[in-house]
């Protein structure tokens, strides 16, 4: 077995009921729901089951089991994402204090380090939405706290989430396959092992789970752009090294153990507090001045409509700071340009990534004075 289910009784808030029961089996329960249901998509990826198609559609409404209410400012965005956040959030604590030798267990470094190497191939691979990272990263989570998982099978566990959290991509984005998933990601198994691990996944989660994760977003992003709503400073899109710092705190248990509205709550303080100044001439520069004037007393009160500590904000703007994640895509370096970077790949990886070996052609004779 790649996994087996703890003891632990699955918390009811993490659960929501959108599928009949006899459909959370497996991959062969929901194929069969699946074929006579109206909503499922169509499966683009031929070498993985259709079961998936029925989690991708984004007309399901998931039912919110608990209600949150700004009293004080009541049609805010933060208000309509607070219901949700229980979905996006999962206690990783426990792994602080596993043996990884002595239980053979995934502890909290080799979490981080699987998802750094997922967020390198997303980055690098990839063309799909900072959310998609965000909601994979959701899955592994919820998944290693449920599921007792064994080290060597950790980036096997974020590869099949991210597959499954790619499903979910609204944009007109070409999905990952398998094949290139298990090339590229190097998950140490076969195309059927990814397949497996992500059967797994959706079994040991519940369709209702990755369903509420899919169809619904409440993510550290999300609460960001929300925030800035609500404090008069809203844009169509998150700057740049915004984005990035967010998927760089989540790849670190030490910040990925606070709520995604203390995790957002957390860089607004931080950029308003202890970010240096920044150059009129760089690119990041407008939005980084805004985000030095917040009020931090509009901080203040959003973290208590939302029922978020103040002393957690803070807790977690040190440890941003601490960890360099704030320093590692400041707005006051330049972005590289992309004309710079040169990638050197060798002959063996240039033919693992192409889709057919290359032609052979024949031998080409010379000419020579006598053939005349």
């Amino acid at each position: 077995m790649l996994a087996t289910a703890t003891r632990n009784q699955f918390p009811t808030s993490a659960s929501m009921c959108i599928f009949p029961p006899a459909t959370v089996c497996g991959f062969q329960g929901l194929q069969e729901w699946s074929l006579g249901n109206p909503n499922c998509y169509s499966c683009e990826d031929q070498s993985m089951p259709c079961v998936l198609s029925s989690l991708c559609n984004s007309n399901f409404t998931p039912l919110c089991p608990q209600t949150a209410t700004l009293s004080v400012f009541p049609n805010s965005a933060s208000a309509r994402l607070l219901p949700l956040e229980h979905q996006f959030y999962s206690n990783i604590s426990p792994l602080f204090g596993v043996d990884s030798l002595s239980e053979d267990k995934v502890d909290a470094s080799m979490r981080d380090e699987s998802l750094t190497r997922l967020l390198s191939l997303h980055r690098a691979y990839y063309d799909l939405s900072p959310a998609v990272f965000c909601k994979a990263v959701c899955l592994v989570d919820t998944f290693i706290t449920r599921v007792r998982v064994k080290p060597k099978y950790m980036m096997c566990v974020a590869t099949a989430c991210y597959y499954i959290a790619s499903k979910f991509e609204t944009g007109k984005q070409p999905r990952p396959t398998v094949d290139s998933l298990v090339r590229l990601a190097r998950c140490g198994g076969s195309v059927a092992d990814l397949v497996r691990m992500v059967d797994i996944v959706l079994t040991k989660l519940g369709a209702s789970t990755v369903t509420a994760v899919g169809a619904t977003s409440a993510t550290t992003l999300d609460f960001l752009s929300a925030f800035l709503s609500d404090v008069g400073l809203g844009c169509g899109e998150l700057p740049t090294y915004l984005v990035r710092q967010v998927e760089n705190a989540l790849c670190a248990t030490n910040l990925a153990l606070f709520r995604p509205s203390c995790l957002a709550l957390a860089l607004l303080l931080s950029h308003n507090q202890n970010l240096p100044p920044v150059c009129a001439n760089d690119p990041g520069f407008p939005a980084s001045k805004s985000l030095q004037c917040i009020d931090l007393r509009d901080l203040f009160t959003i973290a208590n409509l939302g029922k978020v500590n103040w002393a957690d904000v803070e807790n977690c703007s040190r440890t941003l700071i601490e960890n360099g994640t704030l320093e590692s895509y400041s707005p006051s370096r330049s972005p590289v340009s992309s004309a710079e970077v040169v990638w050197n790949l060798s002959r063996r990886t240039r033919l693992n990534l192409s889709g057919s070996a290359p032609p052979s052609l024949k031998t080409i004779s010379e000419w020579t004075e006598e053939e005349d």
